[in-house]
Parts: C-alpha cells; sequence; structure tokens
C-alpha cells in the first residue's frame, strides 16, 4: 500500500476509467524504448531494475483497472492519509463515504453554529427607535430652545455666580 499507482502511471486520482489502460501502455512503451536504446552490458546490468518497474506498471494497471479494486485502493489512500485506520483494518468503500458524510456533517453543523445570522425586523425596529431617541436627546443639548434669533445663554443652574 505504500506505492501511489496513480503516480507510477502518470495520472491523476480523478481520472477516468477508460483513460488507464493508454496511461499504462503509455508508460511501459517508455520504458520498453529506453530498454532498447542500452547497449547488451547495460541491459544486463539494468534488466532487474527495469523488470521491477514494468511489474509496477502491470500492479497498477491492475487496480486501477478494476472499479472494485479501485475503489478499494481509493478508500486505502483516504484512510492512511488521515491515519484513521490500521494496515491491519481495511475498509470497504461504502464505509469510507459513511465516514466522509459523517465528517462533512459535524463540518457543517459548525459552520452553522459559528454563521453569524441576520437580526430579526423587530429587532431592527427598537434599535432604530432607540437610536432616533438617543439622537432627539442629544440634539435637545445642543439646540437653542429661543429660536434662531434670540441670543443665546447657558443655563449653568447652581455654577452660575450670581450677578449683584
Amino acid at each position: 500500500m505504500d506505492k501511489n499507482y496513480y503516480e507510477i502511471l502518470g495520472i491523476s486520482p480523478d481520472t477516468d476509467q477508460s483513460l488507464i489502460k493508454a496511461a499504462a501502455q503509455l508508460k511501459a512503451n517508455t520504458i520498453n524504448e529506453a530498454f532498447r536504446q542500452l547497449n547488451d552490458t547495460e541491459k544486463q546490468h539494468n534488466q532487474a531494475s527495469i523488470q521491477a518497474q514494468v511489474n509496477e506498471i502491470n500492479e497498477a494497471f491492475r487496480v486501477l483497472n478494476d472499479v472494485e479494486q479501485r475503489k478499494m485502493y481509493d478508500a486505502q489512500r483516504i484512510n492512511k492519509q488521515y491515519g484513521s485506520v490500521s494496515k491491519r483494518q481495511l475498509p470497504d468503500a461504502k464505509q469510507t463515504v459513511k465516514q466522509q458524510t459523517t465528517q462533512t456533517g459535524v463540518l457543517s453543523h459548525l459552520l452553522e453554529r459559528m454563521t453569524i445570522t441576520p437580526p430579526a425586523f423587530k429587532d431592527v425596529v427598537i434599535f432604530a427607535i432607540a437610536l432616533l431617541f438617543f439622537l432627539y436627546m442629544l440634539s435637545g443639548l445642543f439646540v437653542n430652545p429661543q429660536g434662531p434669533n434670540e441670543p443665546s445663554e447657558l443655563n449653568l443652574g447652581a455654577m452660575q455666580k450670581k450677578r449683584p
């Protein structure tokens, strides 16, 4: 399971099933061409490594070309990536989909709880009335009750000195 069959064939995990055979053939042809260009001494020296590469390509093709085996392989990769399954416990694809759905449900539930909801209409109305009242009270502090043409006097109450 340590091998990444997608990298061996040079494809991505979302590659269509019909293109896997073509990718495997292309990879095998590339290795075969490189092998043919070697001289006899190099062929004998590199034969074991080239045979190992061909075997890896065949194994990757065998696993990825079969739909059920590919689902199991993808499930194992996902579980290995998240570290939730030991090597002895290999779940089938249905368990993996259920686990992903559960994780997505928990995540969406947390996001729903974190989302700021818009205020209700009555809350907006109460806020607007309170704001208007505050502005009305504030404006009374700065507006002259006498009118614009009359001179204003500050009413300081007890702090004002009485004039004799």
